[in-house]
């Protein structure tokens, strides 16, 4: 009998505390992949900084990913570097030469992205980091399953990334 009650009083346990556990790692989730995005454009930044060209950030909402990469004019693409964009015309525009994809998990989506001014973009959203270090800025909301959010800020003027919640 006791036995019986013991297991019951586990039973009440585990079906209270499940749901809290899940709810906890969807958030853990979210705060993980923020982290990764942000830990993604201060690299980006670096790079741009420390190599002196241009490094852009594509945020592509509909496919869930993030594009990083150097930008170069047609002439600076040599046989060396791998060209992983060709979105752009052939009239000369910049193209993205080497970079790197962030690809979202399932449970997290682009829920806003917004310039500099907090004005919404459409996707794909271009985030650009200068070689003197700034940028052209903007903010990139992120939504779990749960509709918990992360902002990822990305200042035009210093270039800096930080998040919020």
């Amino acid at each position: 009998m006791e036995m019986l009650v013991v297991m019951i009083i586990i039973g009440v346990s585990v079906a209270m505390v499940a749901p809290r556990f899940s709810s906890s790692l969807g958030r853990l989730e979210l705060k993980n992949t923020a982290r990764k995005i942000a830990a993604a454009l201060r690299y980006a930044r670096s790079q741009a900084t420390s190599e002196q060209v241009l490094y852009r950030a594509i945020i592509d909402q509909e496919n869930k990913q993030i594009r990083i990469g150097q930008m170069a004019d047609d002439d600076d693409a040599g046989e060396d570097n791998q060209r992983i964009d060709d979105s752009e015309s052939d009239d000369g525009e910049a193209r993205m030469l080497k970079g790197r994809t962030y690809r979202l998990p399932a449970g997290v989506r682009i829920a806003e992205m917004e310039n500099w001014r907090g004005e919404e973009q459409d996707s794909p959203f271009e985030i650009d980091f200068y070689p003197y270090g700034a940028s052209s800025g903007g903010w990139l909301t992120l939504m779990d399953e749960a509709e918990k959010t992360m902002r990822i800020r990305v200042d035009f003027i210093a270039g800096a990334v930080s998040l919020a919640q």
